[in-house]
């Protein structure tokens, strides 16, 4: 059996592993496959929300199990200790909403979780608010890459399409710093 055929018959379980390690990095390629057919819209959007999830819990258990002075030593921990003070005093604030927009804030996911984990939100509560926010934001990309294909494939509106994503770009871009200013209160 060749790489192809491997993959294509382990397309769930490789597109569970993608997503739980690289998120959207993994998503929105395989968001593009399905046009092809090699990906149904139900399958890629129930195990990438799984994944995205499990890893999210994993997440948020690790912190609750592993001492805090051992977490401060670990790179990805120092890196964003100020960023994790501030989300906590945005949590504070904003509580469950933060958890809910911090799927759609780049690099803003892993703090909100550890953060959460620290203040001991409810579980059951941040699963819902966690998973809802999630498959919110995996329609969203998957909406995106529904567009950038159909406006791509008529070849008259190849630049309209390339000016729109940009747009939508740009604005994403403000309006995540917009809320990150806002929110987590930084300068």
């Amino acid at each position: 059996m060749d790489l192809t055929a491997l993959l294509i018959l382990y397309k769930y379980p490789l597109l569970f592993v993608g997503t739980f390690f690289l998120g959207e990095m993994f998503f929105v390629p395989a968001a593009f496959l399905v046009k092809t057919g090699i990906f149904s819209f139900a399958g890629l959007m129930i195990i990438a929300t799984a994944a995205n999830i499990v890893s999210d819990i994993a997440w948020y258990f690790l912190v609750r199990f592993v001492p805090l002075e051992k977490m401060n030593k670990w790179s990805l921990i120092k890196n964003k200790r100020e960023v994790i003070n501030k989300v906590s005093i945005a949590l504070d604030t904003y509580g469950y909403g933060l958890l809910f927009i911090s799927k759609f804030l780049y690099g803003t996911r892993i703090s909100v979780i550890i953060a959460c984990s620290l203040k001991r939100f409810n579980l059951a509560l941040y699963l819902i608010v966690s998973s809802l926010g999630t498959f919110a934001y995996l329609i969203v990309l998957y909406f995106l890459v529904t567009a950038i294909q159909t406006v791509h494939s008529i070849t008259e509106y190849k630049l309209a399409a390339l000016f729109i994503f940009l747009c939508l770009v740009v604005l994403y871009v403000w309006a995540q710093g917009l809320i990150r200013k806002r929110w987590l209160k930084e300068d």
